[in-house]
């Protein structure tokens, strides 16, 4: 499977239009981290895999299993917008379960998807005048 947690959860924001692939428009969502700098709009999203934590384990190799996990950012020039993005992207990640999304031309079903945090405001960045948020699931894809 070449399409990575991260990668999926990006095209369902994009498919339900929460989020976009245009480089000048608000809400554009990238991979990784979120980007800065000249050109760069302020009302950006970002969805990166961050480590996991440890699920199970076997218990014939007492191997752990650990969960792959993805974080949702959010960069706003408004809390309230932020916030209000944030919501809307729980609303449709947590009912996400199942669905099978498809990237050039491989196709894979979120097996399983459970939110690991609320959404976390961080406040101010550098600048004074973007608000940040953050929000961790849980992904399987199959």
């Amino acid at each position: 499977m070449s399409i990575s947690p991260s990668q999926a959860i990006r095209q369902i924001l994009i498919n339900q239009n929460l989020a976009t692939d245009s480089l000048d428009a608000d809400w554009r969502c990238v991979l990784l981290r979120l980007p800065d700098g000249i050109g760069v709009r302020d009302n950006i999203l970002a969805v990166s895999e961050i480590e996991g934590g440890v699920g199970d384990r076997y218990i014939s190799t007492g191997e752990i299993i650990t969960q792959p996990k993805v974080r949702i950012l959010c960069r706003s020039t408004s809390y309230h917008e932020g916030y209000s993005l944030m919501m809307q992207i729980c609303d449709l990640i947590d009912t996400s379960q199942g669905c099978s999304v498809t990237i050039n031309p491989e196709t894979v079903v979120i097996h399983q998807i459970s939110r690991s945090s609320g959404i976390m405001p961080s406040g101010l960045d550098s600048t004074m005048r973007r608000y940040h948020f953050s929000l961790d699931y849980e992904v399987h894809l199959r």
